[in-house]
């Protein structure tokens, strides 16, 4: 895709003030990547990763996928990466590494999990254990049901219903929420089994920092793997990856640098986490609450800890999950649901007042707000972020930012701007319209003319919003809550459009013609609910080009005139 040259520019700016010390890595992807074949993108694929690559200091695209190399997973094809990505290894669970399976830091070309040759470049950061801090669950047909492996004794018993992966159905754990997760599944999270050196409790790790046993297991462990790691060439460590207890970073970082200073001995550099959301909003703009918090928490630890250098933020998503069931965690496409995935097209959340765009608006939202972030010194609080490029994978929708035949979505649309945005500092693609209660009506003054716009634009084009220094592009809304010019005709905003670039402001109708065969037909009762420039109240109407528009709120200059303004009296219907 083509780059404009002020963002081109801030971006080389940028890269030169990055330092070694202080790394950013932007926006990135995980899952399959279609469109890359033999180390070669072509198509939509190339554009993402076009317009990806040049939010990125390194000029690259960092890429995970919870191991140490890429590989071919067993509920997807294989993971074909080119020479424009950076791939960031990590070590699942808690346990040492093994030395032989990470790759050298920086290396350029190195060999998958499967021995097959990757073009692309290995990272210098190594990401710690995945969710620890949940028991989480096993996946696939008793995914949110079974909530624990099977005992040694259950095992013996047969008691214990094995969990299958790729089974779309529906499967029971034993009465206990127990099940083999092992033979033909995999968890969610390290959380969800045992550790090494911990007797006599199945599930330890989300509770760690209360028994000394496991604190003692997982610290030595975790040492061992910072001294082999450093000796391929690792600069930077982070801390487990958590899904909801930030504070489990807190514990992690004390004990891991109590009487050790650098990553060699395992005291990090980064912090990790993870976030979703639930059910496409349903409960409103108090959705982003939680990852709010994420952010300002680690901006806290990055002030407590002034050695932390910011958060790798690589699973951000939205759950289609029931989690009003007291035997299960999540229950997929759930009874209680508002938007389960089952019911909308492609398995995606649909246009809701929250989110108008679906996750278009979503993903813009999120990336706005971790641009805000900063310590009080100046560091951003987050240095990477990767948006969970799945298909309905661990209880989530249809994440995909492509589209079947390959091409790129209005997610990926949006993930495009909205991380370009956040590199260059720039402002954000536009934001999230909040749905406000209508307060009761005060006396306004006039409002000022609405801008006409100074060209024709098609729909789908980045144009001001009218009375704001904000962009906005297409189905979104202004910082006023009013339509974005370039919108489609049936997107609306809570007040409608100001000005219609599409196709210019509507002309004044003939008072004998149009508006008499309108208002014989028609009232303007619509307008006490939405109000003309000219009227007091909240919700104000935009002028769309309609007749009825013309007749109730251009012709008319108050509330007591006719429809049409005298062209006749109003006729009820």
């Amino acid at each position: 895709m083509s780059v404009p040259g002020n963002l081109t520019r801030s971006l080389a700016a940028l890269s030169g003030a990055v330092s070694d010390d202080i790394p950013f890595w932007g926006c990135g992807l995980l899952g399959q990547l279609h469109g890359i074949s033999e180390g070669t993108a072509q198509g939509d694929m190339k554009r993402m990763i076009d317009g990806l690559k040049v939010a990125n200091p390194y000029g690259k695209v960092h890429f995970w996928n919870w191991n140490l190399a890429p590989m071919s997973p067993a509920d997807g094809g294989k993971e074909n990466l080119t020479s424009d990505f950076i791939f960031m290894p990590e070590q699942w669970g808690t346990g040492t590494v093994v030395d032989k399976y990470v790759r050298k830091a920086n290396s350029v070309g190195f060999l998958d999990s499967e021995g097959k040759w990757c073009p692309a470049q290995m990272a210098d950061i190594f990401l710690g254990a995945n969710e620890p801090d949940i028991h989480g669950s096993c996946m696939g047909n008793m995914m949110g049901s079974c909530k624990a492996p099977c005992t040694p004794a259950e095992v013996a018993a047969g008691d214990c219903p094995t969990a299958h992966l790729l089974d779309k159905g529906t499967a029971s754990p034993n009465s206990k929420g127990h099940c083999d997760c092992w033979s033909d599944s995999h968890a969610t999270g390290c959380g969800f089994w045992p550790v090494n050196g911990v007797d006599n409790e199945q599930q330890p790790l989300p509770t760690c920092w209360d028994n000394p046993e496991c604190v003692t297991a997982v610290m030595n462990q975790w040492r061992d793997t910072a001294k082999i790691v450093t000796a391929k060439g690792y600069k930077y460590l982070s801390t487990p990856l958590v899904a909801v207890d930030m504070d489990y970073m807190r514990s992690f970082i004390k004990h891991a640098c109590d009487g050790c200073s650098d990553i060699s001995c395992g005291c990090p550099t980064h912090i990790g986490w993870h976030f979703y959301a639930n059910d496409c909003l349903s409960q409103g703009m108090s959705g982003y609450d939680n990852y709010q918090d994420k952010l300002d928490t680690t901006v806290e630890l990055m002030e407590e800890f002034p050695f932390l250098l910011g958060a790798i933020v690589n699973e951000v998503g939205m759950l289609n999950c029931d989690m009003s069931t007291p035997a299960a965690i999540c229950i997929p496409n759930g009874d209680s649901m508002v938007y389960p995935a089952k019911d909308q097209p492609n398995h995606a959340c649909p246009s809701t007042p929250t989110l108008p765009n679906g996750f278009a608006t979503f993903i813009e939202h999120l990336i706005s707000l971790a641009s805000k972030s900063y310590t009080s010194d100046g560091r951003r609080a987050v240095a990477a972020f990767t948006w969970f490029n799945l298909d309905m994978a661990g209880g989530t929708y249809n994440l995909r930012m492509f589209n079947d035949d390959g091409s790129m979505n209005a997610a990926g649309e949006a993930y495009i701007k909205s991380c370009q945005a956040w590199a260059s500092g720039g402002p954000m693609p536009g934001p999230v319209p909040v749905p406000r209660p209508t307060p009761t009506p005060v006396p306004a003054p006039t409002p000022a003319p609405a801008p006409t716009p100074s060209s024709s634009c098609n729909v789908g084009d980045p144009v001001p919003c009218p009375g704001s220094a904000a962009y906005c592009a297409g189905d979104q809304c202004c910082p006023d809550g009013s339509t974005c010019p370039s919108a489609n005709l049936g997107f609306n905003c809570p007040s409608g459009k100001v000005v219609d670039c599409t196709r210019g402001p509507s002309p004044s109708p003939s008072p004998a013609s149009e508006c008499s065969d309108y208002c014989s037909t028609k009232s303007c009762d619509w307008t006490s609910e939405w109000t003309c420039p000219w009227q007091p109240g909240n919700k104000k109407a935009g002028d769309d080009g309609s007749i009825g528009y013309a007749c109730c709120c251009k012709l008319r200059q108050a509330q007591s005139d006719p429809c049409g303004g005298g062209a006749g009296p109003e006729v009820s219907v």
